[in-house]
């Protein structure tokens, strides 16, 4: 059974870079979220956290990205906080799309000669 999580959406804002240091392992990391939308009738906004592995940085408002991520959730003072934690971004090209929409709508010539007036 294949659990990978993906959600295809639009940038539609992309947060500043966060820095800290991590209280277990005292080591520095970076945080960068960022907010996609999804659906077309009912639009829903679904913000995601990237700590520096799956290429935030070269993502702009927008774009249409394909998101996998994972879902952590964690207990705090008996509060449960979940996040969506990105781990592959990948930017869908709208070209690509384009060519292949053209491609299929294409006219199809005859190339019979038979003297029918269509």
């Amino acid at each position: 059974m294949d659990n990978e999580l993906k959600l295809v959406g639009v940038v539609i804002k992309k947060f500043e870079t966060k820095t800290g240091v991590s209280k277990k392992a005292n080591k520095t990391y970076e945080s960068t979220e960022f907010l996609i939308e999804i659906g077309d009738k009912y639009k829903k906004t679904i913000i995601f956290s990237d700590f520096g592995k799956c290429g935030v940085k070269n993502i702009n408002v927008g774009d249409e990205v394909k998101v996998y991520f994972d879902i952590l959730s964690r207990e705090y003072n008996g509060r449960y906080y979940t996040n969506l934690v990105a781990y592959k971004v990948e930017v869908i090209e709208k070209e690509s799309n384009q060519t292949e929409q053209q491609q299929e709508a294409a006219p199809v010539k005859n190339t019979e000669n038979n003297d029918l007036p269509f």
